[in-house]
């Protein structure tokens, strides 16, 4: 088609885009919470063995290293301006 009236290039077309009535991934989070409220996350139950006294220190060891990459973010590099022998007081 060439330029001009009906050359297909944007307006509402049938059929396009997301059928009604259908959930998009944060109602379909939110439903499954409302069937199964007492499930809890994989994190939730790790940070219960982590806080759990009753557990044997190797084991709590394992999900503080396991948990570690979720709670806390890495840290970036920072480009440095210039090299370390060139820095002075």
């Amino acid at each position: 088609m060439g330029i001009g009236i009906g050359s297909g290039k944007g307006g509402r077309r049938p059929g396009a885009g997301r059928p009604r009535g259908s959930i998009d991934k944060r109602k379909r989070a939110e439903r499954r919470w409302l069937v199964a409220p007492e499930q809890k996350l994989p994190l939730d139950l790790m940070l219960a063995i982590i806080n759990d006294p009753n557990v044997s220190e190797a084991r709590r060891d394992k999900f503080i290293i396991a948990a570690a990459p979720y709670l806390h973010p890495r840290l970036t590099s920072i480009a440095v301006a210039k090299a370390p022998f060139e820095m002075t007081n």
